[in-house]
């Protein structure tokens, strides 16, 4: 069967800018204007509680943050399982490309716009249901002082030193949080179940922190420890 080609939107269709990260919930806005608009992931309106508020036509874009890939793919799969869940729902359609906010929104006339189909890929597997084995919970403090003050590096060198040594959700589980509260201290991480604060951690700790939560032999000099009871 021939594919039918991408085209526009259909007439009267309203358009959704879509975070596909929690950090590009503030450039969907923006992007949004007063349209509406919607994340995938952490603070904002769900995808599928605003796709019910339509009664036409839909066209979502979505939107990332920086210049890696964006988990575009998600997108159609949550549009899908919506419109299987929607017996006469109105059309839906992806943007094919994740939009940057320097880019501008593709607008209704634009071709390549693809309907979304409801088959695509479902949300629940086998392999995610089980409770996975991580040793440790590292929780990364991304609170308006942590962040102000180095944690978004302090992220990035945990997750290269995690990938360097092939080690992620199967023994560290890495989560970032907003405000953990002792922000005097920032950057913060807590590491459960060991109930470890850290304090003023730096992008250098990086490689101290995860030798010592993986257990390698003399590994290098740790975090400052925060203490219990310390002021915010």
């Amino acid at each position: 069967m021939t594919r039918r080609p991408d085209g526009p939107l259909p007439a009267g269709a309203a358009v959704v800018c879509v975070a596909l990260t929690q950090d590009a919930a503030a450039a969907t806005r923006a992007l949004a204007g007063a349209g509406a608009w919607a994340a995938l992931e952490g603070d904002g309106p769900g995808l599928a509680s605003v796709l019910s508020g339509f009664d036409g036509p839909v066209g979502l874009v979505g939107v990332a943050a920086g210049e890696g890939p964006a988990p575009l793919s998600w997108l159609r799969r949550v549009a899908g399982d919506w419109l299987r869940g929607s017996p006469g729902a109105p059309a839906v359609l992806v943007w094919p490309a994740a939009v940057r906010p320097r880019d501008g929104r593709p607008g209704a006339d634009a071709r390549g716009w693809r309907p979304v189909t409801g088959r695509e890929a479902p949300l629940r597997s086998e392999a995610w249901e089980g409770l996975p084995g991580f040793r440790h919970h590292l929780l990364l403090c991304a609170g308006v002082r942590c962040k102000a003050q180095g944690s978004d590096a302090v992220a990035a060198a945990v997750a290269d030193e995690l990938t360097a040594r092939g080690a992620h959700d199967h023994d560290v589980l890495v989560t970032r949080t907003l405000c953990q509260f002792p922000c005097n201290n920032a950057p913060v991480v807590s590491i459960y179940p060991d109930n470890v604060w850290l304090r003023r951690v730096s992008p250098g700790d990086a490689r101290a922190l995860i030798a010592r939560l993986l257990e390698e032999p003399d590994p290098p000099g740790q975090p400052e420890r925060l203490p219990r009871g310390a002021t915010r």
